[in-house]
Formats: C-alpha cells, sequence, structure tokens
C-alpha cells in the first residue's frame, strides 16, 4: 500500500469513529437534553454521512486505482455536510446558532476531515492517471 493510501485510510477511519461520535451527540441532544430538534437532527445526519464516508473510504482506500471513486464519494458527501451547517444556521438563526457552537464546531470538524480525505483522493488520482 502506498504512502497516499495509507494516509487516505487513516483519515476514512478517522471520519468513521467521528461518524459514531457525532450520531450518538446527536441524537443525545434530541431525546435527552431537549434541544432543538434541527440543530440535533443535522448533527446526526452529518454523523451518518461521516460514518458512511468512513466505510466505503476504508474499502476504497485499499485500491489505489479506485481513488476517483472515492474523491467523488467524498465530494458529495463534503457538500452534503456544509448544506447541513447552512441549514442549521439557516432554520435556528444567527443569533442562536452562537448558543449551538459546541455542536456546529462539531460538524465543521467532520467537514474538515471530509474535505481532507477529497484533497488527498484527488491527489492520488491526479497521480494515477499521469502514469
Amino acid at each position: 500500500m502506498s504512502p497516499e493510501s495509507k494516509r487516505i485510510k487513516v483519515f476514512t477511519l478517522i471520519s468513521l469513529v467521528y461518524g459514531l461520535v457525532s450520531l450518538f451527540c446527536g441524537i443525545f441532544m434530541v431525546s435527552a437534553l431537549g434541544e432543538q430538534t434541527p440543530v440535533g437532527a443535522a448533527e446526526a445526519g452529518g454523523g451518518v454521512v461521516s460514518f458512511v464516508l468512513g466505510i466505503r473510504g476504508s474499502l476504497l482506500a485499499n485500491v489505489p486505482n479506485k481513488a476517483g471513486g472515492l474523491m467523488r464519494l467524498s465530494g458529495v458527501l463534503l457538500l452534503v455536510q456544509v448544506a447541513l451547517i447552512a441549514a442549521v444556521v439557516v432554520l435556528v438563526g444567527p443569533a442562536a446558532a452562537q448558543a449551538h457552537a459546541p455542536a456546529l464546531a462539531l460538524m465543521c470538524a467532520g467537514a474538515v476531515v471530509t474535505l481532507v480525505v477529497f484533497c488527498l483522493s484527488r491527489a492520488l488520482h491526479r497521480r494515477n492517471l499521469a502514469k
């Protein structure tokens, strides 16, 4: 396995763990804390998106020739995560969104991990095309 594939594998596994943590935090926010539903639902949705990236990405990272598929998958999932963050800010309002800063920070962390997977898979895909 090439060093680039190893890096992608590590970040997809980070995404997998993050997805589980974020999913449970979102469910906990809605059920136990009685937080506003859009914030908890978006948190849980972001967790599902990161979990999907972690599972599919860790399988695709084993084969360097499938970097293009991983690039497309992570790009779509990045757009979904950014849309979830924007939906929370719009639905809750900018002033109330500051009260939910930890949840938004957790969602942004997931988007950053997805962006890193996208960039690494894009670099590996371009390197494969150059051969």
